[in-house]
């Protein structure tokens, strides 16, 4: 295996989410590739399984 091989590249999304009572939560979204949407859609995933209400989400 060369050092190429063992390289791993992550996308970091810094991501905001906004809930209904005006909560602003800031986090990071990791992902092996650069796709923004999917990046979103984690984070809304991730927000629904903590309880969160958001009304919206950034990236």
């Amino acid at each position: 295996m060369t050092d190429k091989d063992s390289v791993m590249t992550l996308h970091v999304f810094d991501t905001f989410s906004y809930s209904g009572s005006g909560r602003i939560l800031h986090f990071d979204v990791l992902l092996p590739e650069k796709d923004e949407q999917r990046a979103i859609a984690c984070a809304r995933q991730w927000l629904t399984s903590i309880g969160d209400d958001y009304i919206r989400c950034s990236s």
